[in-house]
């Protein structure tokens, strides 16, 4: 293994090679996680347009950064020059503002992101600490973690493609890919992008879940089930249905809030690529099952506990963080309806979910 020395030898490298060029700043917003991208390259260049466009900050510029490194045009830098002095209390406070600055303006947790580019197949460092089978592994030294990532093809065992270097906050994350062939695009469209949300989310009070989700005119609805067992084809029965937006075929995030719980559309939509960057206030978590008939019935926390568990994307490989993943969901068992929807695949299944949701719940 590399000593200390080698490794931060080559990360200086990386960084020097980095800094002769244009750091772009590219904010991503997925879930009200703000990921702060920079990077040598730009979006079109890492080709994270398509998956992650969407989920971009609109209002977000590319024009490079001032000597320092401070971003000039941040949508989130606010400056006290920015307001006359008159127009602050003694505590600082800013009166007759020209403009409005809600909460919901900004996210609830932001990770600093570095996207660096290695010359060859980037090295994790540390203990193999997780293994689970396929795609990332993740490796540990000190506080940092290392997920290496690589996406084999038939037959064949790819060398790796990415490695993502974190704290253990997952807040202060490195990036280090390499560039190969005319059609590479960062795995931030892939398993990177993830496992980034999966564990930041956590700190925010969120989860990930195996799932499917809708807003039916305002209320959130999230299909949560194994491969197979027909979150899809809900979906299909609800989108003609006025009124009805598909959020993601494949991952939602969930956070519970004042009022309940919000649920998100992730960029990672599954076969069908569902993946909007849509929100709503959840009105209730629903267990698929396929059954020869219909039924749906409440299910109390303590039984509805560990089939959500099972069905939630979990962070096995740190102690810490999965005592905060379960936590996390004890507080939204305590928020949001859960149901078991044992069902036969046909359209009738609408109306009797809906029958069972409450009054549309209001977000905070």
């Amino acid at each position: 293994m590399a000593n200390r020395h080698d490794v931060l030898k080559r990360r200086g490298e990386v960084r020097v090679r980095s800094a002769m060029s244009k750091q772009y700043d590219i904010p991503i917003r997925i879930a009200d996680v703000l990921i702060d991208l920079t990077s040598p390259l730009s979006a079109a260049e890492l080709g994270i347009e398509e998956r992650l466009g969407p989920f971009r900050m609109t209002d977000a510029r590319e024009e490079g950064r001032r000597g320092k490194g401070e971003v000039r045009n941040s949508p989130f830098t606010i400056h006290p020059s920015d307001f006359p002095l008159e127009e602050r209390s003694e505590k600082g406070e800013v009166r007759n503002s020209p403009f409005t600055i809600h909460t919901s303006d900004f996210p609830l947790a932001r990770v600093a992101l570095r996207w660096e580019e290695s010359a060859g197949p980037p090295a994790s460092q540390g203990d193999l600490i997780y293994d689970p089978g396929s795609i990332w592994k993740m490796y540990r030294t000190g506080t940092d973690f290392y997920a290496s990532l690589a996406y084999q093809g038939e037959g064949q065992v790819a060398p790796t493609q990415g490695v993502i270097r974190a704290n253990s906050a997952w807040d202060d994350l490195t990036l280090t890919e390499q560039r190969t062939g005319a059609n590479w695009r960062s795995l931030l469209n892939l398993g990177a992008g993830e496992l980034i949300l999966r564990a930041a989310i956590l700190f925010t009070g969120g989860l990930v879940f195996h799932s499917a989700g809708l807003d039916d005119n305002g209320k959130g609805i999230v299909f949560v089930g194994h491969a197979g067992a027909g979150k899809s084809t809900q979906l299909g029965w609800w989108l003609p249905e006025p009124g009805v937006i598909a959020m993601n075929d494949d991952r939602v995030a969930v956070r519970p809030n004042a009022a309940g719980a919000i649920c998100y559309g992730t960029p990672w939509g599954g076969t069908a690529n569902i993946a909007r960057n849509h929100q709503a206030p959840l009105a209730a978590l629903i267990l698929l099952e396929q059954a020869p008939e219909n039924d749906i019935q409440p299910l109390t926390p303590s039984a509805a506990a560990s089939s959500l568990l099972a069905r939630t994307f979990l962070p096995y490989w740190d102690r810490g963080l999965m005592l905060r993943a379960a936590a996390n969901l004890n507080v939204l068992l305590a928020r949001a309806p859960v149901y078991r929807l044992r069902c036969r695949a046909e359209p009738e299944v609408v109306p009797l979910v809906r029958s069972v949701l409450c009054s549309s719940p209001t977000a905070s």
